[in-house]
Order: C-alpha cells, then structure tokens, then sequence
C-alpha cells in the first residue's frame, strides 16, 4: 500500500468555468493526496524493476455558482539503480514513465447556465469532463526490510520523492459521450511528489546479505 501527495501545477483550465453574473472558481489546489498500491523486484542486488498505480484525490473548488472536483487515475513502471545496498537497506535513483486520466465534475447549482469551453452546464445540473496523458518521472526511492536478514521474508517499508510530468496535453472531452471540448486549456502536470509505503516480500533476499533460515 502506498499514500501519498503531489504538489505542483495543473494548468489553467478553470479559465474556461464562465458564469454570467458570478465570481471565478477558486483553485485547483496545488495539492493532492495519493493512495494505491504496487510492486517491485530486485535483480542481481543491483537492479529494482517495479510498478503500480494510484488513484489522485484533489480538494473541492468553490465558487459563488456551485463547485468542482478534480480526481484521476492511473499508473506506470519505474527502473531503479541500486547505489546502497546494506544493513537491510536499498536506495536508488528511478526513472518511470506511465498514464493518468482525470476527470473533473462540476456542479452547476445556479438559476443560470454555466459554460465550460464550448460545453454547457445547464441550470442545478451536474457535468462531468475527462482527459488523459502520459506521464514521464524522476525520482530516489528506498526500501528497508523489518525483519532480520536470515529470515525468507516478512515486512517491508519505504518510500519515494521525485518529478513527475505529463509529456502531452490532456484536451477535454465530455465524459458520457466523448465529445470533444473546444475553446477549454488543456489540463497539465507538473511537479513533485512525496510517497511513503509499506508490504511485504520474501523468498529471495540473498541481494540483501542474508541467509535463510532453515526451517522444519
């Protein structure tokens, strides 16, 4: 299990949130929280290979005509290179690359008609809008066994702090039918993330300096 947060920039598309006769939406938030879950081997004591996927959870924007809520999804693969590998330790440098959709749902609870782009969010209604984008990270990761060396498993810990970055656009859609959203900035990602994990594993921890313990 993994949790998380992202800080960092989401580009400019609550521009394109337009009411008549009310105030601009505040946010997006810089910042999210993160949950998921992955996995990930060791090779020769020297090569980390791994992966997994999380779900992204942004704090609700308000504003005078209703709110909106961003939230995504996705996931990816990373290469490590071990650099530590000691006393129950590993540390390394990543590089990874996956893909993330997000959606964003706004609620229209006006008596007024509210525009996103070139889509239309009628009257106490709700919309939902969907885009997606590769992802490209850099990063330091680190694990460390809980139990002794000797053992043939048990649990472990860790954690990772890097960059990540959509290497496209996400253009806007509307999600229960796909169509395409003009007129509406493309959503971004750009910044830093922090996540702090904790499984288990076994069976093969010779890279780690250990023995396993015989057992009956």
């Amino acid at each position: 299990m993994t949790f998380g947060t992202y800080l960092g920039n989401w580009g400019d598309f609550t521009s394109a949130l337009q009411h008549p006769q009310s105030g601009p939406l505040t946010g997006p938030s810089p910042a999210a929280v993160t949950v998921g879950g992955g996995g990930a081997m060791l090779l020769a004591g020297r090569y980390l290979l791994g992966g997994g996927g999380y779900g992204l959870f942004a704090p609700r924007m308000h504003a005078d005509w209703g709110d909106a809520r961003l939230t995504g999804g996705g996931g990816g693969f990373h290469v490590g290179l071990v650099v530590v590998n000691a006393r129950r330790w590993l540390l390394y440098p990543l590089v990874g690359a996956g893909g993330m959709g997000y959606t964003v749902q706004v609620n229209n609870r006006s008596d007024q008609d509210l525009t996103f782009g070139d889509a239309t969010i009628a009257t106490n209604s709700s919309q939902t809008f969907a885009t997606g984008f590769w992802t490209f990270e850099l990063g330091v990761g680190f694990k460390r066994l809980l139990y002794p060396r000797d053992f043939g498993g048990g649990l472990i810990s860790g954690g990772s702090v890097g960059m990540m970055m959509s290497l496209a656009d996400g253009a806007w859609e509307i999600e229960a039918d796909a169509t395409p959203v003009a007129a509406a900035p493309p959503l971004r990602m750009l910044g830093f993330y922090l996540r702090l994990d904790i499984g288990g594993g076994g069976f093969f921890w010779r890279e780690f300096g250990g023995k396993l313990r015989s057992r009956r």
